[in-house]
């Protein structure tokens, strides 16, 4: 799309940067989509309206979440949030409010706030009649904030509509979700345990490799509690290229140190190094024997 697009409409290009750059940071080509969306967002500065403005904002907040930058995903959605102002829109105040959710809640910040927005972007996606928003930015956001509240039950209540909205990429997210944040805390495992391996193999299926990797992560945690170790070493390497930036808080590597010590510190370098080479096919072979 881009290829000989120069003399293409701004709108038109700045469209093709922000489908550009979220294809990029699903498959793990970082350097792409953190440049793509800055490109969009200044062509969108040539356009007249609000709806281009208001994409490129929103992208360029969702690529920054992937990408760790939290102080960029609130400012995007203050941004869309004095858009809306300017515009006198009410129902596309959702993709503003959804950023703001996503920053409190992967700052580990207010997850109470994180909450009231999460909640009003849901109600705006509801209004907008717009799915891929309710699934991805509403009810994947407040349920995995809702859990960390301690409210499992309305936890499992947004992830598991979420699961049953069309897109199966983002319902891998979901079922991901559902595992790791609810029925795992829950000491449901054997159940935490299905939902993580078909949510991990659907991501796989999907090319979202950032969920996949995510989900590794999880199914790495249920191997250091099988006492698996020789597996969960594997898996913890498995799931460290491109994983996204939450990815990496220190709440979801607390099992690593004794899988560390249960192997020896040079086997388990060994074991995350075949995991960190491993192609993702081999990885799947290696949940499906682990089961």
């Amino acid at each position: 799309m881009l290829e000989g697009a120069d003399n293409t409409a701004p709108e038109l290009r700045a469209y093709a940067l922000m489908s550009a750059a979220f294809g990029a940071a699903l498959t793990g080509d970082f350097e792409l989509a953190a440049r793509a969306p800055l490109q969009a967002l200044q062509l969108a500065g040539e356009t007249s309206g609000w709806q281009c403005g208001l994409w490129a904002r929103f992208t360029n907040g969702q690529i920054a979440t992937i990408l760790g930058d939290l102080e960029a995903v609130a400012a995007m959605g203050r941004a869309i949030l004095e858009l809306c102002d300017e515009y006198d829109l009410r129902l596309p105040r959702a993709y503003g409010v959804s950023l703001l959710a996503e920053a409190e809640f992967f700052a580990d910040g207010d997850y109470a706030a994180a909450r009231r927005f999460a909640e009003e972007a849901i109600a705006g996606f509801r209004g907008l009649y717009d799915i891929g928003g309710l699934k991805i930015y509403g009810l994947s956001i407040a349920a995995p904030v809702a859990a960390l509240q301690g409210d499992l039950d309305a936890a499992e209540g947004y992830a598991t509509e979420a699961i049953t909205l069309p897109g199966a990429a983002w319902t891998a997210a979901a079922y991901v979700i559902l595992g790791g944040y609810v029925l795992l805390p829950r000491n449901d495992v054997e159940r935490g345990r299905q939902v993580l391996e078909r949510g991990t193999r659907l991501a796989y299926e999907t090319s979202n490799e950032i969920w996949m990797r995510f989900g590794i992560l999880f199914l790495a945690n249920l191997a250091a509690r099988d006492e698996d170790w020789e597996q969960a070493a594997r898996l913890f390497g498995a799931c460290r290229p491109n994983l996204p930036a939450w990815g990496q808080q220190s709440r979801w590597w607390t099992e690593e140190p004794q899988v560390r010590e249960a192997v020896g510190e040079t086997r388990y370098e060994q074991l995350v190094a075949q995991g960190v080479a491993a192609e993702p096919e081999v990885i799947m072979d290696w949940i499906s024997l682990g089961s």
